[in-house]
């Protein structure tokens, strides 16, 4: 079997950051994210090549991206050009 540090080490700071962010009250909380994504979408606005993923807005404080692809006849990456780029990456 396997061990994915990279999981488990997000798992870790969530775990972290959970408790202070839960005693945070909620109505306060929702504004913070609520900033936070419009500054994310500020940001990505900027780059020709990024824009937002509609279809995955489930959650607000996770932002889901497409990549305008370079090559020829295609929009975005797909998926096998982004596993790529995340790879490239980490």
């Amino acid at each position: 079997m396997s061990v994915n540090e990279g999981l488990a080490l997000r798992w870790e700071a969530g775990l972290a950051e959970m408790e202070p962010t839960l005693a945070i009250p909620e109505d306060e909380r929702e504004i913070y994210i609520d900033q936070w994504r419009q500054n994310i979408e500020s940001e990505m606005d900027k780059f020709e090549n990024l824009c937002l993923y509609e279809a995955g807005v489930d959650c607000k404080s996770i932002v889901s991206l497409l990549i305008a692809s370079t090559k020829p006849n295609q929009e975005c990456f797909n998926k096998a050009d982004m596993t790529t780029i995340f790879k490239s990456m980490t």
